[in-house]
């Protein structure tokens, strides 16, 4: 496998990676707008969603470890927009993140990877040399020919 079919490769699985991500991360956000999801993970700290963003907690008493789910009927919750930092008491610190803050790096990194895929297309698959106009079938750099490039491409799909 040529060094160039390596590159591509790596790009389709980071994009199809960025794209899971953003979909979890969207679902997240879904969920936490009115479902709590927390998960506390032993006597000092917990993870839990507040609408619109992730928390973080650290406290100095102790708390059941594992999972628990509820809902922000019961409870008074901001939207989260920024993120944020804070202390409830002497016992208990926080820091809160906002799902998008999460959600833009990751979506333009995988678009990029999306852009630059597209662009790339009309390369050789061997060595990247531009083929465009070129009608003898084979690479001028590294002699590949380009019925190789169109049979990669319809196994990938």
């Amino acid at each position: 496998m040529g060094n160039m079919k390596r590159r591509i490769r790596k790009r389709r699985i980071l994009k199809w990676i960025g794209f899971v991500l953003c979909g979890a991360i969207g679902i997240l956000w879904a969920l936490s707008l009115s479902t709590r999801i927390r998960y506390s993970g032993g006597d000092t700290w917990y993870v839990r969603t507040h609408p619109g963003g992730i928390l973080v907690e650290r406290y100095t008493f102790s708390e059941a470890q594992g999972w628990e789910y509820g809902d922000y009927c019961s409870e008074s919750y901001r939207h989260v927009w920024w993120p944020f930092r804070g202390r409830t008491s002497s016992q208990t610190e926080y820091l809160g993140c906002p799902f998008w803050l999460t959600l833009m790096p990751t979506a333009i990194v995988t678009l990029l990877l999306c852009r630059f895929d597209q662009r790339n297309q009309s390369g050789c698959m061997n060595c990247g040399y531009n083929l465009t106009g070129n009608v003898s079938g084979v690479c001028p750099e590294c002699g590949t020919s380009t019925d190789a490039k169109l049979e990669d491409a319809s196994s990938a799909l």
